[in-house]
């Protein structure tokens, strides 16, 4: 749990720069600190994560049910990408954002996914979009 806490607090200290094409070594470094984070909130109830489902790029947002006699994750939100660097620009967006994901949780469970969706895209739009492709 203080892992969690730390990385709540820290969220703002973490960089993902978006890395030029065909920067090969920035991208590795961006890669790193993405999953650097992934790790620090891993343990959270409710997670973003980024994931590979077939041929597309998602993000999907979980929760730890833990009504059941085994506490299982299931997932309550996903936005699917046609590349491996838009979702990450996505999630690095979510990521610094890692206070609200609770409050996201209970957006899309409440009020569903779609809801969730424009949501997020709107407060997206409103801070200027994601990092500039070059």
């Amino acid at each position: 749990m203080a892992a969690v806490r730390s990385a709540i607090h820290l969220s703002p200290l973490f960089r993902f720069p978006e890395p030029p094409l065909g920067d090969a070594e920035a991208k590795e470094a961006r890669e790193d600190a993405l999953r650097v984070f992934e790790r620090a909130v891993g343990q959270r109830r409710h997670v973003f994560a980024r994931e590979n489902v077939g041929r597309h790029y998602v993000v999907t947002l979980t929760s730890v049910a833990l009504e059941a006699r085994m506490p299982t994750r299931r997932v309550n939100w996903s936005l699917s990408f046609v590349d491996q660097r838009g979702r990450d620009d996505f999630f690095a967006w979510v990521a610094k954002r890692v206070d609200r994901w609770d409050d996201w949780r209970m957006m899309a469970h409440e009020l569903g996914q779609d809801v969730l969706t424009q949501h997020l895209l709107t407060l997206v739009i409103q801070a200027g979009g994601l990092a500039p492709r070059t």
